[in-house]
């Protein structure tokens, strides 16, 4: 469930609730109408704080690009090669009888997913540095 959808959620028992009280039909609109644009304030200010976190991160993976460190630069890819190396060990059954534990196949989920979109960031951030 998205951040957008959960907040739509929690504004539906203010939305039933005005529906069940007893009032004039211009009064449950202006009641409607004002509970509608707190929910269109919430929204926006999540898509504000979602889009200076990718900013913030793009930022971050930038000046690790532009770092002279070669650690600093390949980090992320020795990280996810190594996580690879670990998936290819359980298939072939080197790691252990049991295979990987469950928290480690949850370590890799977000590793991997982190990494796919921070090199996501990484390409946008270029893109639009370049459009600029």
């Amino acid at each position: 469930m998205s951040i957008l959808t959960f907040i739509g959620t929690i504004f539906k028992p203010a939305v039933d609730l005005i529906d069940d009280l007893h009032l004039s039909k211009e009064e449950e609109a202006t009641l409607k109408n004002e509970l509608e644009k707190i929910q269109v304030q919430v929204k926006e200010k999540v898509i504000d704080l979602e889009s200076k976190t990718i900013e913030g991160q793009a930022k971050i993976i930038e000046a690790e690009a532009r770092s002279d460190s070669w650690l600093t630069k390949n980090w992320r890819p020795m990280v996810i090669m190594s996580l690879f190396s670990l998936i290819v060990l359980d298939y072939f059954g080197v790691s252990s009888s049991d295979g990987l534990p469950e928290q480690a196949w949850r370590t890799i989920d977000i590793a991997l997913g982190g990494y796919i979109g921070g090199r996501s960031v990484e390409k946008v951030a270029r893109i639009v540095k370049t459009s600029t």
